[in-house]
Order: structure tokens, then sequence, then C-alpha cells
């Protein structure tokens, strides 16, 4: 491919990544704000139907960014064999029109920024998550206590009640 065709389809890459992670955030961000609500209060099954729904769109949505990450590494490999040089945006500045140069300029700032909060909303929510986990591994042993107690001051068996006269 000639480089003006693999800085194209370079910025193809970029805009779908920057999309993707837009939804991404968007859904994480939802995640969160329902975590923090009073999720707590709702029916389990609720709870877990959106953690599936969030887990699934997140590694989904991980396995094409990542599909996508693999692609743009490759074509940056062979940007970097036709200039003999690491790649650096600046270099393909002669191959490219203003405003595409502008466009692959902003995307390549806007896509670490993307990641890292990406990063930060994932480890925010991974840790509230954890914490649920906790607490409910702490009920289910609060309850397995109370269950035990019962047990142990529960004869297994029905006694009838009897009466010894000593008198006799």
């Amino acid at each position: 491919m000639m480089m003006h065709e693999l800085l194209q389809k370079l910025i193809e890459l970029h805009k779908s990544d920057v999309e993707d992670y837009d939804s991404l955030l968007e859904k994480m961000q939802a995640f969160n704000d329902f975590l923090e609500s009073k999720s707590d209060q709702l029916p389990i099954e609720t709870y877990v139907d959106k953690l599936k729904e969030f887990t699934l769109f997140r590694n989904d949505c991980f396995r094409i960014l990542q599909q996508r990450s693999l692609q743009s590494t490759e074509i940056k490999k062979q940007l970097m064999a036709k200039t003999g040089r690491d790649f650096q945006i600046e270099d393909f500045k002669p191959y490219l029109a203003q405003k595409d140069f502008s466009l692959i300029s902003d995307l390549s700032q806007k896509l670490p920024q993307k990641m890292k909060r990406v990063l930060e909303l994932d480890e925010l929510i991974i840790s509230k998550l954890n914490s649920e986990l906790e607490n409910v591994r702490e009920e289910l042993n609060r309850l397995q206590k109370a269950q035990k107690l019962k047990h142990i001051y529960r004869s297994k068996e029905l006694i009838d009640a009897r009466f010894i006269d000593k008198t006799k």
C-alpha cells in the first residue's frame, strides 16, 4: 500500500477507536452511576442483569479495541519501514492534506486521554464491585452463623414431655 493509503486507513481506525471509547465511557459512567445509586435496594436479579449486560458490553468493546490496536500497530510498522524512522505524526505531514493531518493529530491526542479515562473508571467500578462482593460475603457469613446457632439449640427429634413423680 502507498503511504497515503496507509495513513487514511490509520485515520479510519483511530476514528472508530474514539467512537468506541466514547460509547464505552458512556456505558461505564452509567454503570458507575447505577452502583452509586440505591442499587442495594433493588432485587438481586436486577443487579445481576445490569452487571451481566455491562460486562458483556465492556468485554466486547475491549476485544474490538484490541483487534483495532493490532491493526494500527501493523500499519505503523509499515509506515516506519517506509520512512526508516520511529513513528511520529509530524513525519507524515507532507503526505496528507492539511485537513487530514489535523484530524490524525487530533485523534492521536484524544485516544490516550480516552484510554486513561476508561482505565480510571474501570478501576473505580472494580473497587465498588469488590466492596459489594465483600458486603455480600459478610452478610452470607452472618446468615450461616445464625443458621448454625438455630441448629445447635433445636433438638433433632421431638421428645415427649414426661413427669416423674418422686413422691411414690
